[in-house]
């Protein structure tokens, strides 16, 4: 008669262990994709689906504002052939697979360069910053203006408080704001106090002798563009 051996009671404990991290990699490795996701998880390859509601040239930017369950979203892309095929019809879908995603419509994908509704991206985006910061942090902005017409102006230059909502290259950045009383101040002088507020609705703003002048978005700059520093 053969005697069967007994694994000890540890080698039995680091087989289980194995096959419980192996269940745990296959499971991370499936890409998370989720039609209601509302720009709350921020993982790779996150979609939300999303109505377009306008389309309007800004400098050298189209500027597609959208719809996700009640919330106005807007992005900031480059007006080539792709860009302009899906934002031609009357849903799209956003994809979160890197900084500020792409737009996707069947296979055609169109890269992401800017985003407004900060509250939104802000809220989605920097949890930890938005709890464990309980002052309104405040720097120098300095920029010029790149672009400006009835609605809003593209102000391009250094805006040190973007850091906070996770956007690099804020020392090379374009703020949309909008065409307002309170805004013509800074817009002008081109050098204002910036704000980061990490609660309400304005995430981003300057502040100008008669108040806050919000920020409504940030865009980073086409590749091709070349950095100019204000004077």
């Amino acid at each position: 008669m053969v005697e069967r051996a007994v694994p000890h009671p540890s080698a039995v404990f680091r087989r289980a262990l194995v096959r419980s991290l192996l269940v745990v990699i296959a499971t991370c490795a499936i890409p998370l994709v989720s039609a209601d996701a509302d720009l709350e998880a921020g993982f790779a390859n996150t979609r939300t689906d999303m109505a377009i509601k306008a389309v309007s040239v800004r400098g050298p930017y189209l500027e597609i504002q959208l719809e996700t369950k009640g919330d106005v979203f807007f992005t900031y892309v480059e007006p080539n052939e792709s860009c302009r095929a899906v934002a031609s019809g009357e849903s799209l879908a956003y994809i979160d697979n890197g900084p500020l995603g792409v737009l996707r419509v069947d296979e055609t994908d169109c890269q992401v360069y800017g985003v407004g509704n900060l509250r939104l991206w802000r809220d989605r985006r920097s949890g930890s910053t938005r709890d464990s910061t309980r002052t309104v942090p405040r720097s120098q902005a300095k920029y010029r203006t790149l672009y400006r017409d009835h609605e809003v102006a593209l102000l391009r230059g250094s805006f040190p408080q973007a850091a906070r909502l996770r956007f690099t290259g804020f020392n090379d950045l374009i703020a949309v704001v909008p065409i307002e009383r309170v805004c013509e101040k800074p817009i002008d002088e081109g050098v204002a106090s910036i704000e980061f507020r990490p609660k309400g609705t304005d995430a981003l703003a300057l502040v100008g002798s008669d108040g806050l002048c919000t920020i409504l978005g940030l865009v980073n700059p086409l590749p091709e563009s070349t950095p100019r520093a204000p004077e």
